[in-house]
């Protein structure tokens, strides 16, 4: 058997190298303990233990050489040490974080993104342009949902310093990352949408969500704003009123109807979870067909909603009981040549008929054309900010 013999002691001593780096990546850390140790043999133990003990997210590799470990030659240092510690920082930096390429169940659709969280059978990513995606965790292939339990898995287990210190809205700094004081572009539940708010809206107060459903051929997503959804922003507005707002947009060709109407119901109860929302205070309006689209939507989920505003739309009369409980003021022109008044007026009746909240504005000579009208009355507004579930409605 070989002895070992230290290396011949230099003219002067090594008492303390210390080395702090923040690293991403563990096997980073514990391929460079074995690297260390594989050619430093003296006293290895206590050296690669302080560092694979160290590595979690994020790190921080403390690399002792001590008189404890024995003198080290300089030798050692420059040939050994330091080509490791040079080589672990080129792997951090030209390793992309959690980035990788998903690919969809059926194996047709591949995108690269960084993996942001999962909750609730939902995975959010991020696209190298900074987009966000949220899809069904089980459409994707079956190694990128293993892939995704698997990171679910290594995260602190509830009850951990780590994961207690966040709370309320720090939870889903995916969504209040979006609070920019712009029209931020979003997709959750397969379906794009808009979605503004304040900075200052990142705290622990609970503020309103407003949702607006464009008509028919309507774009929210291209223009800088997106349409009439915009007058809920208006500065003079916000300043009264500060609230989340959301524009989803219709899929081509489609309505607020059948899985497009489900869909909004999940982002909206998506943002409830993940911003500090007012469940109490969630209020829908649409024009056109996004005023068919409100009817269909709070007679799927009326207890989700403490308001809604129809204009110029319609909907299905026998639906009305379902929706007695909620405050609707619908508006309508009486020279509506695209949606005729009546399919207001019918709806209005049956929700009366049901002993419904309801108030009725019809324009007279009013045209399809009454949004802006309708959405720049401040009259308008006010009503809908003092609507509160379990309230009763007036104007």
């Amino acid at each position: 058997m070989d002895t070992f013999h230290p290396p011949p002691r230099p003219p002067w001593r090594l008492a303390l190298i210390t080395w702090r780096l923040r690293l991403s990546f563990s096997p980073v850390a514990t391929g460079l303990a074995t690297a260390l140790a594989a050619d430093w043999p003296i006293a290895p133990a206590p050296f690669v233990a302080q560092i694979t003990t160290c590595s979690t997210l994020p790190i921080r590799l403390r690399f002792a050489l001590t008189p404890l470990a024995g003198d080290v030659s300089s030798e050692f240092v420059t040939m050994k040490i330091l080509p490791c510690f040079l080589v672990s920082v080129t792997c951090l930096l030209v390793t992309p974080l959690q980035a990788r390429i998903w690919t969809s169940a059926d194996g047709t659709n591949r995108t690269e993104a960084q993996f942001i969280s999962a909750s609730d059978g939902r995975v959010t990513f991020q696209k190298p342009d900074g987009k966000r995606i949220t899809f069904a965790l089980d459409k994707l292939s079956a190694e990128d949902q293993a892939w995704v339990q698997e990171m679910l898995a290594s995260k602190p287990a509830p009850g951990t310093p780590e994961n207690t210190a966040k709370t309320g809205a720090e939870k889903s700094n995916e969504y209040t990352k979006q609070l920019t004081g712009k029209w931020e572009r979003l997709e959750d539940a397969e379906l794009k949408y808009r979605l503004y708010g304040e900075r200052k809206l990142k705290g622990s107060k609970l503020y309103p969500l407003v949702i607006y459903l464009h008509g028919r051929g309507g774009d929210v997503m291209t223009p800088e704003v997106p349409g009439q959804a915009s007058d809920f922003a208006k500065a003079a507005n916000y300043h009264k009123r500060p609230c989340f707002i959301i524009a989803p947009q219709c899929p081509t060709d489609g309505f607020w109807s059948g899985n497009n109407s489900g869909n909004v119901i999940k982002v909206i109860e998506t943002l409830v979870k993940k911003l500090p929302v007012d469940g109490k205070r969630i209020y829908i309006t649409g024009y056109s067909m996004g005023g068919y689209g409100t009817f269909d939507i709070v007679a799927k989920e009326p207890k989700l909603f403490a308001a809604a505003v129809p204009v110029a739309g319609g909907g299905n009369p026998a639906t009305a009981s379902s929706m007695k409980r909620v405050p609707f003021w619908v508006f309508h022109g009486d020279a509506d040549t695209v949606v005729n008044v009546g399919q207001s007026r019918q709806m209005v009746d049956a929700l009366k008929q049901a002993g419904g909240q309801v108030d009725y504005t019809e324009i007279p000579g009013g045209s399809h054309g009454i949004i802006g009208q309708v959405y720049q009355d401040e009259k308008l507004h006010e009503w809908m900010f003092e609507q509160t579930q379990g309230k009763k409605a007036g104007k």
